[in-house]
């Protein structure tokens, strides 16, 4: 059911449109019967290839109407024999539409409504709104964490801390970067490398640390480290490989 109804004029008719999931909807023979077509439920049906379906309310009840997107708004426009029917066009693209896309729909007087019926119908979608936002807000929340913390970041990232950052498993986190040659193994040895153009690129840096033992021995320890840079490039790739999975 359509939440934002929003009523205007043309020649004296009076036309609904609505706005459905930030989509602009039109209710179809109105449209059709103010550009001047002798049957409008005939023109909707030979020359609109979007027509969908709404309900809204009626003084019998909830009605159940045919709408058309703004593509096939312009269809029956460019058929129609009106002479007015650019001034239509003018009133939809330069008034109507706009006022859509700045502010999600606006409020208009359903004709009988009383004003205790506007306002609560007002603080609906007011609050549907709100509710949305909150759910925007949700979503967004962890990724804005993980920025934040990157942001302030001075340092590159372990794999395991990395792996924590971007809320995934560190093997998850290690088999992406080994399929996607970010990292590799040389034969015989069990430490990660990464890739010189991921480096040079600024994703990686390679660490390699002499440790002295007790013995008066020393090893060669190597250590691949992600940066702030690699850290953000890798949300999105991450984000991106999610969505395809």
């Amino acid at each position: 059911m359509a939440q934002n109804v929003i009523l205007f004029s043309f020649e004296n008719i009076e036309i609904r449109a609505f706005e459905i999931n930030g989509e602009a909807w039109f209710a179809a023979s109105e449209v059709a019967k103010a550009l001047g077509y002798q049957r409008p439920a005939d023109a909707v049906r030979t020359h609109c290839k979007g027509v969908g379906e709404t309900q809204t309310p009626s003084a019998g009840g909830l009605q159940n109407i045919k709408i058309i997107p703004e593509r096939d708004v312009y269809r029956l426009v460019m058929r129609s024999k009106l002479p007015s029917a650019e001034q239509f066009e003018e009133k939809v693209v330069g008034e109507i539409l706009p006022s859509i896309r700045k502010t999600g729909g606006y409020m208009t007087t359903i004709p009988n409504e009383t004003p205790e019926e506007t306002m609560a119908r007002a603080l609906m979608i007011a609050k549907d709104k709100i509710e949305q936002r909150d759910k925007q807000i949700e979503v967004l929340r962890p990724k804005a964490e993980v920025y934040d913390r990157i942001v302030l970041a001075d340092e590159a990232f372990c794999l395991t801390d990395a792996a924590k950052l971007l809320q995934t498993n560190p093997k998850k986190l290690i088999d992406f970067l080994s399929a996607n040659h970010w990292i590799y193994r040389r034969v015989g040895n069990k430490n990660w490398i990464a890739y010189q153009d991921k480096i040079q690129a600024g994703y990686l840096e390679h660490k390699v640390t002499e440790i002295f033992q007790n013995d008066g021995t020393s090893k060669i320890r190597e250590q691949v480290k992600i940066t702030p840079k690699g850290i953000t490039k890798l949300s999105k790739l991450l984000s991106s490989d999610m969505e395809a999975a």
